[in-house]
């Protein structure tokens, strides 16, 4: 009689353990499936936006690029820039060029370090 006892027992834990390894065997493999779709996503990703991109129409004609005042834009422009950029080439000190940078303090620190005496050999505008 004790045998019979000890044998049912034996035979619902191997059919818990059988159980809880299959759980544990399906919840393995959604992760895995989980982590492969993420990874196959991330490779395919880029891949969509710059067909996207590759696929755009080129500017038509009546674009704003292309009209009269885009021009006037530009001209007007470069005719504040040219003076600039002129000013800035032509700097002979570090002291001249530190107005025409974007972060001063910064940039000096470098520009003194790149140029211990503070003079420095301009390129020139042509």
């Amino acid at each position: 009689m004790e045998w019979d006892l000890t044998s049912g027992l034996a035979g619902r834990a191997r059919r818990g353990d059988r159980r809880l390894m299959f759980w544990m065997l399906m919840g393995g493999a959604a992760l895995f499936l989980i982590i492969l779709a993420g990874v196959l996503m991330t490779l395919h990703g880029g891949d969509a936006s710059s067909r996207s991109l590759a696929a755009a129409p080129p500017a038509s004609p009546a674009s704003p690029a292309n009209q009269p005042d885009a021009a006037v834009a530009d001209a007007a422009f470069l005719a504040a820039a040219e003076p600039l950029a002129k000013t800035f080439l032509e700097a002979r000190r570090i002291d001249d060029l530190l107005p025409l940078v974007c972060n001063p303090g910064v940039a000096e620190a470098r520009m003194r370090r790149h140029y211990p005496d503070g003079i420095i050999e301009p390129p020139g505008m042509a």
